[in-house]
């Protein structure tokens, strides 16, 4: 009963896609689809062919980027592994995992699927610096007076190990 819109088709058509693509068809394509129109009798009747190519898999990893810290450290926070059904949720978890690990400033995260469903699973990163040293001044009417100074280190020993110390001195 409602009023047919080609943008409301195209976006129904799109939201198709998108949830295949999303979880385990990574290269579906709509093989065909119609909208044909009856003036007479004031209806559409709506048809959509998809062809859901092969069911996706993941494969191997793929790493740019890393040159400051060892290679384990995006290799174990990954929770992807080879074979396991392509999932969007999972390479946006594999993303943030990255991002919050605190050793790198950017992160991207993609799998783009061969024709067969394979998706090696690709991830640029930038580093960031392995040493951190702050300093801050501030007043709270609770302590008082305060400085405080900070040293993190992202790769200690060269394994990727974080340590840090902190040390604040307050009036009370």
């Amino acid at each position: 009963g409602d009023i047919f819109r080609h943008e409301t088709w195209e976006a129904g058509k799109r939201g198709l896609m998108r949830s295949l693509a999303l979880d385990r068809y990574p290269i579906a394509s709509i093989a065909k689809s119609q909208a044909v129109v009856d003036p007479d009798s004031d209806q559409v009747r709506l048809s959509v062919v998809v062809d859901s190519g092969p069911f996706g898999r993941f494969g191997s990893l793929a790493i740019e980027g890393i040159e400051r810290y060892p290679r384990s450290i995006v290799e174990n926070l990954n929770p992807i592994r080879p074979g396991e059904p392509y999932s969007v949720l999972q390479l946006q978890e594999f993303q943030t995992r990255l991002l919050d690990s605190g050793y790198f400033t950017s992160v991207t995260v993609d799998a783009p699927a061969d024709p067969d469903g394979t998706a090696t699973v690709r991830v640029w990163v930038q580093e960031r610096d392995p040493r951190r040293i702050a300093f801050g001044v501030g007043y709270s009417t609770d302590t008082g007076a305060r400085i405080q100074a900070e040293y993190r280190q992202l790769n200690f020993l060269d394994r990727g190990l974080q340590i840090g110390a902190r040390v604040k001195l307050e009036t009370r």
